[in-house]
């Protein structure tokens, strides 16, 4: 029983060779934030932009395992009030993993949040902060050609914003944005499969 069980952990460990891909991903997001700590949790909608280099290296024929770098920018308003426009932009760059399961996807990362929203109005403020963000997300990518894909994805991004790294606000803040994403991805393969 001990022989079948080693002798299956090293078929499962045994390195494979297949063909790992260098991908660049553009397109564009809708996204939803909260500000949690503020009095009336304002919801801030609208739409915004990503780029994304991913590097992929599978471990199977089905499964594989990518490190990336992103970047996502969004700009959203908030139309609750209509004596005051509040207009919300958040920048996101870091990096992490994911976890593929044939073409679907989990996506960890972790990165820098910059934060800036402009109040006018019945009230006339400016909030700035840059803060440390963990993101999470899922996803669905379709390879349209060989050299191209299509992918679609959902992601929660948080980071907790406080007034030490930050302007016109004096007590912390918990950061929530939810982000949908269409991207077109080009692949560049990096290196062919064992002879």
């Amino acid at each position: 029983m001990i022989k079948i069980f080693l002798s299956s952990l090293l078929i499962f460990f045994t390195p494979i060779s297949f063909s790992s891909e260098l991908m660049l991903t553009v397109g564009g997001s809708f996204n939803y934030s909260n500000i949690l700590g503020q009095s009336d949790v304002p919801a801030y909608r609208g739409n915004g932009f990503f780029g994304e280099v991913e590097f992929l290296m599978p471990f199977s024929s089905e499964n594989a395992l990518s490190i990336f770098g992103i970047y996502h920018s969004s700009s959203q308003e908030n139309t609750a009030n209509s004596e005051i426009k509040e207009r919300l932009e958040i920048g996101f760059l870091g990096g992490g993993v994911k976890l593929y399961f044939s073409n679907f996807f989990l996506s960890a990362g972790l990165g820098r949040v910059r934060f800036v929203d402009d109040v006018s109005g019945l009230v006339d403020k400016k909030i700035t902060a840059s803060e440390v963000g963990q993101e999470i997300g899922t996803g669905y990518r379709l390879k349209i050609s060989t050299l191209t894909g299509l992918v679609l994805s959902v992601h929660a991004l948080r980071s907790s914003l406080d007034p030490s790294n930050g302007t016109g606000f004096f007590e912390s803040y918990n950061l929530w944005q939810y982000r949908a994403s269409i991207g077109i991805n080009i692949i560049i393969p990096s290196s062919g499969p064992a002879e």
